[in-house]
């Protein structure tokens, strides 16, 4: 299953990324928020956006800059997320899902556009990923999960992640070590 392209997906997720970008640099925030702009016009927090159009400017951005500044962005947006951070890994992956799933409306879907995965595989190893319906590039969500580790891991988290194959209601993942 893929993303519900009916779906909606609201404004302040759009600006946050955009904002984000501006953390790796202001270049990167003037190309996204001109990439978005020029396609849906000034972003306004309060209003509802296609999930379809969003999902292809994401890839758009992508294209634009590459994925290592992608990578970046998603990391910008990890660090920038409003969790406690004395929450575990696995707690902050529960409350990113929630706040994922909020982001999105119009759809029949519990989970529009996917989910992250998190599992557990040692003392400070883990299975991380996004669910198949998950819209976004992979190069976004792997830094998404570098921040998250190293803010809501150990202190002396230097997470290292590897890709690996997905599994049948996957979409990206990784097995990490941190």
């Amino acid at each position: 299953m893929s993303y519900d392209r009916t779906a909606v997906v609201t404004g302040r997720y759009l600006i946050a990324f955009v904002k984000s970008t501006g953390q790796v640099s202001e270049v990167f925030e003037q190309r996204t928020r001109s990439l978005f702009e020029d396609e849906l016009g000034q972003l306004d927090p309060e209003a509802w956006y296609s999930l379809e159009t969003v999902a292809e400017l994401y890839e758009g951005v992508r294209d634009d800059v590459g994925p290592r500044t992608m990578r970046q962005g998603g990391v910008a947006t990890g660090e920038a997320l409003p969790f406690d951070t004395d929450t575990n890994i696995a707690a902050a992956t529960d409350q990113l899902n929630e706040e994922h799933k909020r982001s999105f409306r119009e759809s029949t879907e519990e989970h529009p556009a996917g989910r992250y995965l998190y599992e557990s595989t040692g003392d400070r190893s883990a299975r991380v990923g996004v669910s198949e319906a998950y819209p976004f590039p992979e190069s976004f969500v792997e830094g998404v999960f570098e921040a998250f580790i190293r803010r809501h891991g150990p202190v002396d988290a230097s997470p290292n992640l590897q890709s690996t194959t997905a599994g049948p209601e996957e979409r990206f993942v990784w097995t990490v070590r941190y």
